[in-house]
């Protein structure tokens, strides 16, 4: 839903397009889902809470790792 960069304003996409995806979006709709079957609010957010820290511990180390030697790959 969101642009290809931090300062893409999104010009070429109507704002009504992004307002209707934003109704579909996958976290979302299986939170409601996870709602209408009983599960605690709690448990979700607990649940949010442990995957975003995963997202940052892999994004750390994706930064801290060296790039990749492209040498062989190239070769022909």
């Amino acid at each position: 839903m969101s642009g290809h960069s931090a300062f893409d304003m999104r010009p070429y996409r109507p704002k009504k397009e992004i307002e209707e995806w934003k109704k579909n979006d996958p976290i979302l709709l299986a939170e409601k889902k996870l709602l209408s079957m009983k599960c605690e609010k709690k448990k979700i957010e607990e649940t949010r809470l442990k995957v975003d820290a995963l997202m940052k511990e892999a994004e750390e180390f994706a930064l801290a790792s060296a790039y990749p030697e492209f040498g062989p790959a190239l070769e022909q």
